[in-house]
């Protein structure tokens, strides 16, 4: 768990020296009721404390994962990911560090966001799996005309990016 602790961490660092934008608007609902587009061509819907992640943002009846979420910001995204996900091994010393190398990434852009995935149809079939939580971090960033999620899988360690304007 540290190895993917730590290549989180610079994996982040690395992303945090690549982007820049201004993160002084209000964090409440930024990621909520909104739709997330990847660069993969799948698509996020958040509705209320609902996701419905679809494989291809086109085709909303087959290949989606759906379930429940949580996000947090700022000083409790800071508290949940040392506490509650204490066993990925990201430490407040480590993510402080990171705020201080890396200007555009702060505590106040900070963000956790906990899919809790219960059901899923995959090519036409319903799927039965146990629910279980995947658990992102990174950080948000605002322009005029768009918000982007930086997100790492701490499940995994894949990275994901999200937009809520399809390009």
């Amino acid at each position: 768990m540290r190895k993917i602790a730590t290549v989180m961490i610079a994996f982040v660092c690395l992303l945090g020296a690549c982007s820049s934008n201004d993160t002084s608007k209000e964090t409440k609902d930024i990621i909520s009721n909104v739709t997330w587009y990847a660069s993969d061509g799948s698509a996020m819907v958040l509705k209320d404390d609902t996701f419905a992640w679809y494989l291809d943002e086109d085709v909303q009846d087959d290949n989606v994962y759906k379930g429940t979420y949580d996000v947090y910001y700022g000083e409790d995204a800071i508290n949940y990911i040392t506490t509650d996900l204490k066993d990925y091994g990201v430490s407040e010393d480590e993510l402080e560090d990171q705020f201080n190398r890396n200007d555009d990434q702060s505590k106040e852009n900070l963000c956790v966001f906990v899919l809790h995935n219960t059901s899923a149809i995959v090519d036409g079939e319903e799927t039965e799996f146990d629910p279980y939580d995947t658990p992102y971090f990174g950080f948000y960033y605002e322009d005029d005309d768009k918000t982007t999620l930086d997100l790492a899988n701490m499940n995994t360690g894949n990275y994901a990016t999200f937009k809520n304007v399809k390009e």
